[in-house]
């Protein structure tokens, strides 16, 4: 735990939505301009990469109704694990294998 609460908006941003704890797709909460934000598992409204997507372009569309410059900065959880896929994609590439070079997974300064 950071030791802030889902209150806790950093200095310096003006609209903060940030996750609360570790990464999760479901059953997770974010802090929404610090105001908890709670999720289920539903996949239409609680999906977290589809969520921060959806805020994303919500903040790009109203920020650039403004003269002024902007920064966003949006960090999914994906492809970190759990990997849970959205259910769409979740057997897309069941049959298939990452490429794999003849050094991978090796370890060392000679790699």
């Amino acid at each position: 735990q950071s030791g802030v609460g889902v209150e806790h908006i950093p200095p310096g941003w003006d609209t903060w939505f940030g996750l609360v704890g570790n990464s999760r797709f479901y059953h997770y909460s974010v802090s929404n301009n610090g105001v908890e934000e709670k999720h289920g598992n539903d996949y239409a409204t609680d999906y977290f990469t589809d969520v921060i997507k959806r805020q994303a372009v919500t903040f790009i569309q109203n920020a650039t109704k403004e003269p002024q410059p902007f920064f966003m900065y949006v960090a999914t959880p994906a492809p970190h694990r759990p990997a849970t896929p959205a259910p769409q994609y979740a057997n897309k590439f069941s049959d298939e294998k990452a490429p794999r070079t003849p050094s991978y997974a090796l370890h060392g300064a000679d790699k």
